[in-house]
């Protein structure tokens, strides 16, 4: 199993490069245009124990940003995480081109994003701290009944 960074993206980002400064140019507002190409994605890190984590990224209103990793008691398991945006995370959700919807409170100001991206880059073994993150399955979202 291959270690280390990967990126789903094709217009953002480069592939070969993972360091903070090769990333930071794509998340201003003047780089908004590139992502209209990219209508989601995913930078990847998998470690050494082949345990994939994912910081997903869904441009919209703002840019959306997910965490998907194992959970502690059993690390074969992934958990989906939203991170809290400027508005709590309520019932309202963004159905995207692609099909996927996200919770509309999960939007953030481009340098918001830029933070908790980052973070990942930095450290990609934790969840970043930069954000609330709020458990996918968390009784306070409430999906709309054709994505249960």
């Amino acid at each position: 199993m291959k270690t280390g960074f990967h990126s789903t993206f094709y217009a953002v980002g480069d592939p070969n490069d993972f360091r903070p400064d090769a990333w930071r140019p794509y998340f201003t507002p003047a780089s908004e245009p590139l992502w209209t190409h990219d209508t989601s994605g995913t930078i990847q890190f998998t470690d050494e124990a082949g345990i994939r984590r994912m910081i997903a990224r869904e441009p919209g209103q703002g840019l959306a940003v997910s965490y998907d990793g194992p959970s502690a008691p059993a690390p074969e398991r992934s958990l989906l995480f939203f991170a809290q945006g400027e508005h709590a995370l309520g019932p309202d959700f963004l159905f995207l081109e692609d099909g996927s919807a996200v919770p509309l409170g999960s939007l953030l100001p481009w340098a918001r994003a830029w933070q908790v991206v980052e973070e990942f880059l930095t450290r990609p073994e934790a969840r970043p701290s930069s954000v609330t993150w709020v458990d996918a399955a968390s009784t306070t979202l409430h999906w709309p009944e054709e994505l249960r």
